[in-house]
C-alpha cells in the first residue's frame, strides 16, 4: 500500500512539473525573435507550410503505389470453408480448402504498372519542388519588404516631425496673414502628402510584419510604432547583406537555365511519360496472360458413416486472351489523345517560362539603371544636407529651415533604399524564374 501511494504522488509531481515546463516554453516561443536572416526565414517557411507537408505525404502514398504494383507478382493464397445441407439427404457436407494463384507473365503486368507508378511519384516530387520555390520567393520578397520598412523607420519619424513643424509655422503665418493663399495651400498640400506617406508606411509595415509571421510561424516586432516609449517588446532585427552590384549575362543564358531547372517543365515531362506507360498498358491489355493455380480441399459428410471423407488436390495453368474488347480500343485512343495534350501543354509551359524570364530580365536591368541614377541624387542630397548643417551652426538659417533640409535628406535616403530593395527583389525574381539554380549569383 505504501508503494502504491508513492507511485501516485510521483505521477502527480511529474505531471505538474511537466505542465510548468510546458508553460515556460510557450512564453519563450511567443517572444519576438532578436534577429532574422533570409536563409533562416526561408528554411522555416518550408517547414511551416502545410502544402509542402501535404506533398511529403503524397510522395509517400505514391511510393506505396509502386510497391502495390510489384505485389502483382506475389502469390494470392486464400482459405475457405463452407457447410451445405442437401434437400432430401439426411446429412450435410462440409468442405474446407486452401487455394493459391500465381501470375507467371502478363504483357500489361506488374512491371509496367510499377513503371507508371514511379512516374506518378516523380510528378509528386516536382509538384513539391514547385511549391517550395513559390514559398521561397514569397518569403524572400516579404523579408526584403520588412528590411525596407525597418531601414526607413528613422526617416519616417524625421519626416513626421519636420512636416508637423513646417505646417505649424505655416498655419501661424497664415493666421497672421503673413503668407498669401497660394503659398498656404501649397504648405497644406505638402503636409497632407507627407502625412499620407507616414500612414502608408505604418499600414505597409503592419501588413508585411504579419505576412512574415504567417509564413514562418515566428512572432515578429519590426518596431513600427512611432511612439518608441510605449514599444516595450523585443525588436526583431532584419539582417540582410545588401549588394547593389549586378552582373548580367545574355538573356539566352537565363532562358537555358530555366529550361533545365524549372520544376514545372520536369513535372510536365513525367506526366507525358506516365501517359505513355498508361498507353502501353492499354495496348497490351488484350495480349495473353499466363498464370498457375493450385488447390487442395477436405470434404466431410457430416452425420453419416457410409460416405467416406476425402481429400482432393488440383494444379493447373490458365491462359486468358481477351481478343475482342471494343471498350479497350476506345480507351487506348483516349489515352493517346491525353498524351498529345500533355505534350502540347509542356510546349506551352516552356514558351510561357521563356517569356517570363525575358520580362524579368529586362525589368531587372531597368531596376539597376534606376538605382545607378538614384545614386547621383543621393550624393547631391547628402552634400546639400551637409551644407545646411554648416549654415545652421553659423546661424544663417532657422531650425525650421534645417528641419526641412533634414526631411529632404531623409526622403533621398528613403528613395535610395526603395531602389535598393526593388533591385534585390528583381534579382530574386529572376532566380525564381530560372528555377533557383545553385550555381548562379546575381
Amino acid at each position: 500500500m505504501k508503494n502504491y501511494f508513492i507511485i501516485i504522488f510521483s505521477f502527480f509531481f511529474l505531471t505538474t512539473l511537466a505542465g510548468k515546463k510546458g508553460k515556460k516554453k510557450l512564453i519563450i516561443k511567443n517572444k519576438p525573435l532578436k534577429s532574422l536572416t533570409m536563409q533562416q526565414v526561408v528554411k522555416q517557411a518550408r517547414k511551416h507550410k502545410p502544402s509542402i507537408l501535404m506533398f511529403n505525404q503524397l510522395i509517400q502514398a505514391r511510393k506505396f503505389g509502386e510497391g502495390e504494383a510489384w505485389a502483382g507478382y506475389y502469390p494470392l493464397v486464400s482459405l475457405s470453408s463452407d457447410v451445405r445441407a442437401v434437400r432430401g439427404e439426411r446429412h450435410a457436407i462440409s468442405t474446407t480448402g486452401i487455394s493459391g494463384r500465381q501470375l507467371v507473365y502478363a504483357f500489361d503486368g506488374p512491371q509496367l504498372q510499377a513503371k507508371r507508378a514511379h512516374e506518378a511519384t516523380s510528378i509528386a516530387r516536382y509538384q513539391k519542388k514547385v511549391e517550395e520555390n513559390n514559398v521561397q520567393f514569397e518569403t524572400e520578397t516579404t523579408f526584403l519588404e520588412c528590411w525596407r520598412i525597418q531601414q526607413q523607420h528613422d526617416q519616417i519619424l524625421s519626416l513626421h516631425k519636420s512636416t508637423q513643424a513646417a505646417y505649424g509655422r505655416a498655419a501661424h503665418q497664415n493666421k497672421l496673414e503673413l503668407i498669401d493663399k497660394n503659398n498656404w495651400l501649397t504648405e497644406v498640400e505638402t503636409h497632407a502628402n507627407n502625412i499620407s506617406t507616414v500612414h502608408l508606411y505604418k499600414d505597409a509595415a503592419s501588413i508585411f510584419e504579419k505576412r512574415l509571421a504567417f509564413l514562418t510561424g515566428y512572432t515578429i516586432n519590426l518596431n513600427i510604432n512611432p511612439d518608441t516609449k510605449t514599444n516595450t517588446r523585443q525588436i526583431t532585427t532584419v539582417a540582410w547583406n545588401n549588394s547593389p552590384q549586378l552582373t548580367l549575362k545574355p538573356l539566352s543564358y537565363y532562358q537555358k537555365l530555366s529550361m533545365r531547372n524549372r520544376p514545372e517543365i520536369q513535372e510536365r515531362e513525367h506526366r507525358i511519360r506516365e501517359l505513355q506507360r498508361t498507353y502501353e498498358l492499354s495496348t497490351k491489355s488484350n495480349l495473353p496472360k499466363l498464370s498457375i493455380s493450385a488447390e487442395t480441399s477436405y470434404v466431410n459428410h457430416i452425420g453419416t458413416l457410409t460416405q467416406p471423407q476425402r481429400i482432393t488436390q488440383s494444379i493447373g495453368g490458365t491462359i486468358s486472351f481477351p481478343f475482342l474488347d471494343i471498350k479497350s480500343d476506345y480507351e487506348t485512343e483516349r489515352i493517346n489523345a491525353n498524351k498529345l495534350e500533355a505534350i502540347l501543354a509542356k510546349q506551352s509551359t516552356e514558351q510561357a517560362i521563356k517569356s517570363e524570364v525575358e520580362t524579368t530580365y529586362h525589368q531587372l536591368s531597368q531596376a539597376y539603371t534606376r538605382l545607378r541614377s538614384q545614386n547621383f541624387s543621393y550624393e547631391r542630397s547628402r552634400n546639400e544636407f551637409t551644407l545646411r548643417k554648416q549654415e545652421l551652426s553659423a546661424g544663417l538659417i532657422s531650425p525650421v529651415t534645417f528641419k526641412n533640409a533634414q526631411a529632404t535628406w531623409d526622403k533621398a535616403q528613403f528613395d535610395w533604399i526603395n531602389q535598393q530593395v526593388n533591385l534585390a527583389i528583381k534579382k530574386r525574381e529572376l532566380l525564381f524564374k530560372c528555377g533557383y539554380p545553385l550555381s548562379v549569383v546575381l
